[in-house]
């Protein structure tokens, strides 16, 4: 079973992702905010991670920015957010996201890239 790492300040957002998630054969742990996401990921050792971008304490950005200069840095992230600005996304991929996806979004649409993403090397 593919372990995701889901990172979202909101949790009605957070909560209905994750069940949908699970409901399609997913394993996930959920965190609050990027300090959080990075305890959990060391822990879990995801397969993939959804980030939020807009969060306190450390945001998206700058948990990519910590991601990656972990063991973990190989780990496909996908930046989930309601900023639609082409800067914004752009920054992400120059950060390290692999996709970057606006909200609100259809759970098909985020699958379909969670499962490019974990098949990419198959």
């Amino acid at each position: 079973m593919k372990r995701i790492l889901l990172i979202d300040d909101e949790i009605r957002l957070r909560d209905n992702t994750a069940e949908l998630l699970e409901l399609n054969g997913y394993m996930l742990v959920k965190a609050q905010d990027g300090i959080e996401g990075l305890n959990k990921a060391m822990e879990f050792l995801p397969d993939l991670i959804l980030c939020d971008v807009m969060m306190p304490n450390c945001d998206g950005y700058d948990f990519l920015l910590r991601i990656k200069k972990t063991h973990l840095s190989h780990v496909p992230v996908i930046l989930l957010t309601a900023r639609t600005e082409i800067e914004d996304e752009s920054r992400g991929i120059y950060l390290g996201a692999n996709k970057y996806i606006t909200k609100p979004f259809e759970i098909s649409k985020l699958i379909l890239s969670i499962e490019a993403l974990l098949n990419k090397d198959k």
